[in-house]
């Protein structure tokens, strides 16, 4: 027997109780013709609103089909492993906040963001996409995120210093960029994105 994966859509809800999001799942799958009866298992994350054991959707789908297990996302699982790991060591957890302020300080701004596309042009002739915010719900474009900075670390650090110095980015602006800047010119910073970007790659 082979196993065959469909995406049925995308669904508006206007509400994400267990009970909302259950009727929707089931009228979805009555428009595809297919029966609760056949269903064998269920994964979703660890909402209350999906795997609550007193209102969550894999509670209400066991009253219905007993038969349809519920398991934990393993991939869900495993962002949550690998976000305990980087919180346990210093270093790396300090790196991916500063992924992050760079992607917030630099989208914040029309100006800065052209600005970052122009050191780009200038030196490289070739395209790199703008610093990323690193979602906390959107894990798996971590990657994405962190090659980026990566990438483009040097035209980051004189955007940094370009910012720091202009009289148009006002005081909180140019503070952040002063301390971003500081923070990102020491080795040890690079090392611990790229070590980001090892551990984040493989699983997404």
């Amino acid at each position: 027997m082979s196993v065959e994966e469909h995406f049925l859509g995308l669904f508006e809800t206007a509400s994400l109780t267990g009970e909302t999001i259950f009727e929707l799942v089931r009228d979805a799958l009555c428009r595809f013709n297919l029966s609760l009866g056949n269903l064998r298992g269920q994964c979703y994350d660890v909402g209350s609103n999906m795997s609550g054991i007193n209102k969550g959707v894999q509670k209400i789908m066991l009253d219905l089909q007993p038969i349809a297990t519920y398991a934990h996302c393993s991939n869900n699982s495993l962002n949550l492993a690998q976000q305990d790991s980087v919180r346990a060591v210093p270093l790396i957890r300090d790196c991916m906040q500063w992924v992050n302020y760079v992607g917030v300080l630099v989208r914040q701004s029309p100006k800065r963001r052209s600005r970052f596309e122009e050191l780009v042009r200038e030196k490289q002739f070739v395209t790199i996409s703008n610093p990323r915010i690193l979602c906390p719900t959107r894990w798996c474009v971590r990657t994405a995120a962190l090659d980026v900075m990566l990438e483009a670390y040097p035209h980051i650090l004189e955007l940094l210093g370009e910012i720091t110095c202009s009289k148009d980015s006002g005081n909180e602006a140019a503070s952040k960029a002063r301390g971003l800047s500081d923070q990102l010119s020491k080795v040890e910073i690079y090392l611990g994105i790229a070590i980001c970007c090892r551990v984040f790659g493989p699983s997404e």
